[in-house]
């Protein structure tokens, strides 16, 4: 699209231009760095504070990352040249009892990544109409830990379980990427959102990994939320924005677009 891109990566020791080394926990030598590049036309705030367990175990370190440096960043580069700081958030800032919410819709997190979430949301609107949120349901990344361990262990033959009563509404990293460059060269509202078309469970996941692996679907053991130590969630999309250049596909479709990327590349 024309623009230069500088990407970020935690660790310090970077070889390949143009990613820099920061480290959010050390906000003093994230502000050195930052002050040693050039200024931005946009910043996206794609960083995370660790996954739901993580952030239940240590929500301070999490709390730091998913809020407070979102925060001190976005004061720094609004007095910038900056015109927009775009924040990605997550499905978990709602409930998750009802579905196809709405950008504006309650927040009501049941989880302590919702609150850090829902609290770095209301706190970046507020503080200038360059602030953005992005929501993104379930991102299916090229390297899906959970679904590649079901792969591997499947294609031995071994069973694998599968939560039954946890919703996602999955979408591609690209349609998760697409969207957030529409966001930054298109009109759009402060808010946005991004799922499937519909919803499904873990284990209908799971299902179809077996089925494109052609493994028998009976290796695939459902389990519950609480069996496994995790708490249920009943639902997980949005209402959708109208994305320009995004056709919105089923859960589905999006998981055996992953399927065939990963295995037939």
């Amino acid at each position: 699209l024309g623009h230069d891109v500088i990407g970020t990566i935690r660790s310090q020791r970077v070889e390949l231009f143009p990613l820099v080394g920061v480290d959010l926990l050390d906000m003093s030598r994230t502000m050195e760095t930052i002050a040693e590049l050039e200024s931005f036309e946009t910043v996206v705030f794609a960083a995370g504070g660790g996954d739901l367990a993580s952030c239940e175990r240590e929500p301070e370190v999490s709390k730091f990352v998913n809020v407070t440096s979102a925060v001190s960043l976005c004061e720094h580069f609004l007095k910038t040249s900056c015109s927009q700081f775009v924040y990605l958030s997550s499905d978990r800032v709602f409930s998750g009892d009802r579905s196809f919410v709405s950008a504006d819709g309650q927040r009501d997190p049941k989880s302590e990544l919702g609150r850090q979430k829902s609290e770095a949301e209301i706190t970046l609107l507020s503080m200038s109409p360059k602030t953005r949120v992005v929501r993104l349901a379930k991102v299916l990344m090229p390297t899906n830990s959970l679904v590649e361990s079901w792969i591997a262990s499947l294609r031995r033959g071994k069973q694998i379980e599968a939560v039954t009563d946890i919703a996602v509404s999955p979408i591609s990293l690209a349609n998760a990427s697409q969207a957030v460059l529409e966001v930054i060269h298109g009109e759009y509202p402060q808010i946005t959102q991004l799922s499937a078309t519909d919803e499904v469970s873990y284990f209908e996941i799971a299902l179809e990994v077996a089925k494109f692996l052609e493994q028998d679907k009976s290796l695939v053991v459902p389990r519950t939320a609480k069996q496994l130590g995790e708490v249920a969630v009943q639902h997980a999309s949005f209402q959708s924005t109208n994305f320009r250049s995004i056709t919105s596909v089923t859960s589905i479709e999006t998981v055996r677009q992953y399927l065939s990327n990963r295995i037939e590349s």
